[in-house]
């Protein structure tokens, strides 16, 4: 198979296509071993990519492989559509009822597990060795560390029976809300990599555009989504819901683009809007969720996101001892940032130590801030490497310390 890979015989549509087997397969094959060690397989899927991605260190003849898959626009498409369909369904298992419910303690914690390792991140900037962060750099690093993955503590808290645990309820939804303050950093730092000169006016004018977004995309949602949706639904034909859900994703995508968001701002904020009610009417509303019928588009495209994320990975770039000690100090500082969110949750009401770790995962979120500071130039090919790195450290440790600490807990 590598062999059809180095030959530079056929068309471009045949590179493509053999591409697509050689990642499926590795993302997949990857993806199960590591669910097999309890590893969440996104983790699989980006290590496939960081294989394949440094396999010319082995093969030579396949560094024009992989510069020709990092040029190509199809590639390129593919991995952006990947990131808004992942930023979509991160809003539709997000619920605003359940943010509600879970109240002041799930605020407080996230409130403390973005400004911590936000402030940490960005202060860590100019102490790390063998990088020579702009100011952009740290604010993006920062930025990286707030996220939180929701759905790989929910699946240790599912595993452990503990999701229904005031702990388990905290974690969840502070996660959540975790991604939507950071979300809306991201839409902010995005803004300033647009290359205008960092000012109190320029971020003024971001900030505004970030607030009329949000604050507008949620008054239209709740008076206008609701009555839009429903109108396909009298049609009665086939796959309307699915057909539906994607144009309001669509839709928000490009309103935040041409508002010079990222896209990605818009599709999470339509994910987050909808609510299964407003599908009632629809035939497949009866027999299947929402997420369910979005499973063979993510499962075409969300692969492709995390081998394209790890191909871009150079291992010679950050193999040098000051990297690999930068990496530590930031592995260090994102799990540091987020153990305090615990402090959040009152004494008596839980155990912080376990919420706190729940915390600690930065899993795909965190991927899209990278991919985002990759994509702008707002970030260099070292420096992503680096926080690639330490975005899957945090997302292999967080499992191990949370079913540490839950076991302990249940058997005490």
């Amino acid at each position: 198979m590598f062999g059809l890979l180095v030959s530079s015989g056929g068309s471009h549509s045949e590179f493509i296509l053999i591409t697509l087997v050689v990642f499926y397969v590795a993302a997949k094959s990857f993806a199960a071993v590591c669910e097999r060690l309890g590893v969440p397989g996104i983790v699989g899927e980006l290590l496939a990519g960081i294989l394949l991605g440094n396999l010319h260190l082995v093969i030579p003849e396949l560094h024009g492989w992989r510069m020709t898959v990092l040029s190509s626009e199809f590639f390129t498409v593919a991995s952006e559509l990947g990131v808004i369909f992942l930023l979509f369904l991160v809003g539709l298992e997000t619920s605003l009822t359940d943010m509600r419910r879970v109240g002041t303690n799930a605020l407080c914690v996230a409130t403390i597990g973005v400004i911590t390792p936000f402030t940490l991140g960005y202060l860590s900037g100019f102490v790390l060795p063998g990088l020579d962060l702009s100011t952009l750099e740290k604010i993006f690093l920062g930025a990286t560390l707030t996220a939180t993955s929701v759905g790989i503590t929910a699946k240790v808290l599912s595993d452990s029976r503990a999701i229904r645990s005031v702990e388990g309820q905290t974690i969840l939804g502070a996660a959540v809300i975790d991604d939507i303050l950071g979300l809306m950093i991201l839409a902010v730092v995005s803004g300033l990599a647009s290359g205008e000169a960092l000012s109190a006016g320029v971020l003024g004018v971001i900030l505004l555009k970030v607030v009329v977004f949000f604050v507008g995309a949620f008054i239209a949602g709740r008076l206008i989504l609701h009555r839009l949706i429903r109108i396909p639904a009298k049609w009665h034909g086939s796959a309307l819901m699915l057909t539906t859900a994607l144009f309001v994703m669509f839709f928000m995508a490009w309103a935040a683009a041409k508002l010079g968001l990222a896209p990605i701002v818009g599709a999470f904020m339509a994910g987050l809007l909808m609510d299964e009610e407003y599908f009632h009417g629809y035939r497949e509303a009866a027999e299947t969720k929402l997420e369910h019928l979005m499973g063979p588009i993510t499962a075409l495209f969300l692969p492709l996101f995390f081998v394209i994320m790890g191909l871009q990975i150079d291992l010679q770039a950050v193999s040098s001892m000051p990297i690999v000690i930068a990496t530590a100090i930031l592995t260090f500082v994102a799990v540091i940032g987020k153990i305090v969110s615990g402090l959040g949750l009152p004494r008596k009401k839980g155990d912080r130590l376990t919420v706190g770790y729940g915390m600690i995962p930065r899993g795909e979120v965190g991927l899209v801030f990278a991919a985002v500071g990759l994509h702008t130039k707002a970030i260099t090919p070292a420096f992503y490497g680096v926080t690639v790195l330490v975005v899957v450290l945090t997302t292999v440790i967080s499992p191990v310390l949370l079913r540490r600490r839950l076991h302990r807990r249940l058997s005490a």
